[in-house]
Formats: structure tokens, C-alpha cells, sequence
């Protein structure tokens, strides 16, 4: 994915204007899709693949964006990777 793609990708997660994400994701290498959804993270968007994403344990970088921004906690409280754990557990008490 291009400079100006990315950069319209975000734009239009910004917008809103995306309903279907899935052309967006087919095709892309492991960075590429590593951008994406930290873009999605970030703006709340995409939120039905998150569930997904948090229990693919091959990218800890991911589940960590996802404790971070508090989004599938009783999933990655349960993660193998330590600082992703301790970081869905941070976000469970500054809840409280």
C-alpha cells in the first residue's frame, strides 16, 4: 500500500466512510496489515475484527494496541505474552 493510499485510508476511517473493510486487508504483507489495523485501533473503526486480532497471539504488538485503547480485555487478560496481560489488566483498574 502506497503513501497516498494509507494516507486515504485514514482519512476515510477518520470520515467514517468505510463500511466494508475487507478489500482493504486482502492482499497486504504483515507490516501492511500491522498499519491497518493500527490505524483502525486508533480511530475505533473496523471494531467487529478485533476479537480476532486479540486472539492471534502471532502479533503481540496488536494485542497490546488493543489492551491499551481497552478494547477485548477478557480475552487478553488471557494472553500468553506477559506485558500484553499486564496491560489489559492496567486498563481493567483504571476502570474501577
Amino acid at each position: 500500500m502506497e503513501y497516498e493510499e494509507l494516507n486515504e485510508f485514514v482519512q476515510k476511517v477518520k470520515a467514517r466512510e468505510i463500511t466494508n473493510f475487507e478489500p482493504y486487508f486482502q492482499n497486504q504483507n504483515q507490516d501492511q496489515l500491522r498499519r491497518l489495523k493500527q490505524i483502525c485501533i486508533l480511530h475505533g473503526a473496523y471494531q467487529e475484527a478485533y476479537l480476532d486480532w486479540a486472539s492471534d497471539g502471532r502479533d503481540t504488538w496488536i494485542q497490546h494496541m488493543l489492551a491499551k485503547h481497552g478494547y477485548c480485555l477478557d480475552t487478553l487478560i488471557q494472553a500468553e505474552d506477559t506485558y500484553v496481560r499486564e496491560s489489559a489488566l492496567e486498563q481493567i483498574f483504571d476502570s474501577l
